[in-house]
């Protein structure tokens, strides 16, 4: 978030294996769906920290 608002949304459909996924699981999926799609952003920002 950013001043109160949001700035970004992701989303995908569950692929037909991963509807039969725990919600623990299907957690840890959502997680590594968005490292994988805002991983540039964390580059950018830790090169600009060092």
């Amino acid at each position: 978030m950013q001043r109160g608002k949001v700035i970004a949304y992701a989303s995908r459909k569950l692929k037909v294996h991963e509807m039969n996924y725990l919600t623990h699981d299907l957690e840890l999926a959502a997680l590594l769906f968005s490292l994988k799609i805002w991983r540039h952003y964390f580059m950018v920002f830790t090169s600009m920290c060092s």
